[in-house]
């Protein structure tokens, strides 16, 4: 297993028979097991002798990506114990380029299956091995079938617009993987700072933030309308 220090918190991948099987999204690492060492941008891979084959590789080609150098990853993926739906989903978001996004609707066609949109957007939120498959440039209307996330550009910065998570699929960690999902958006685009408001209020969602190294700089009096209430601006630096 390889524990690595991403822009946005630790990344951890697992290995399985000489391929990647699972990645993990910060906050979201797997309970009682001890990774085998810390990865944090080295300048080469000799300090770091545990890792072998396809954990080398993916700790090569993930710095490559986060700074800017790499767009398509290349390593050998384990979809074992995975539907022959989840896999053929999984393919098509491979071909997704760099940069790019499209709708679940879009996915399920390619896939031969128009109607199964709902069941991309599952597989979607179900993804064994987020940044290597781009789930996160997945979007639309589609998307807004168990939760959605938005952020617009601004010259370096991203300012997160939203981050929903529907009623009867809340507590489930979704908008944990959302605003992970996000921050993958922004170092795919290189940006140095990402921002977002939040109601003063509440607590869950600032918590939540602050867990990815958002901090507040700011505050907006009255911002919030239905109650009125200052709204509290977060920011974290990417850079």
């Amino acid at each position: 297993m390889l524990k690595y220090k991403s822009p946005f918190g630790i990344i951890t991948v697992q290995e399985k028979n000489g391929k990647i099987s699972r990645i993990y999204l910060p906050n979201a690492e797997p309970m009682h097991e001890s990774p085998l060492s810390f990865f944090n941008k080295p300048p080469s891979l000799r300090d770091t002798p545990f890792q072998k084959g396809a954990l080398e590789s993916a700790a090569k080609q993930l710095t490559e990506y986060f700074e800017g150098r790499r767009k398509v990853f290349d390593l050998p993926l384990d979809f074992d114990g995975l539907t022959d739906f989840m896999k053929s989903a999984y393919l098509e978001l491979l071909k997704i380029p760099y940069g790019e996004t499209v709708s679940y609707k879009y996915i399920a066609e390619k896939i031969n299956r128009p109607k199964a949109y709902r069941a991309v957007g599952l597989a979607n939120n179900k993804n064994p091995l987020p940044i290597i498959i781009p789930c996160h440039r997945v979007i639309g209307s589609d998307g807004k079938l168990v939760g959605y996330a938005g952020m617009q550009t601004v010259t370096d910065e991203g300012y997160i617009t939203n981050i929903a998570v529907v009623p009867e699929h809340r507590r489930q960690g979704l908008a944990d993987r959302l605003l992970a999902e996000l921050l993958i958006c922004a170092a795919e685009r290189s940006l140095a700072f990402v921002t977002l408001e939040v109601r003063e209020s509440n607590t869950p969602a600032r918590k939540l933030y602050e867990k990815y190294g958002f901090a507040a700089v700011g505050r907006r009096k009255g911002y919030y309308d239905l109650p009125k209430e200052d709204a509290i601006l977060m920011t974290k630096e990417l850079a």
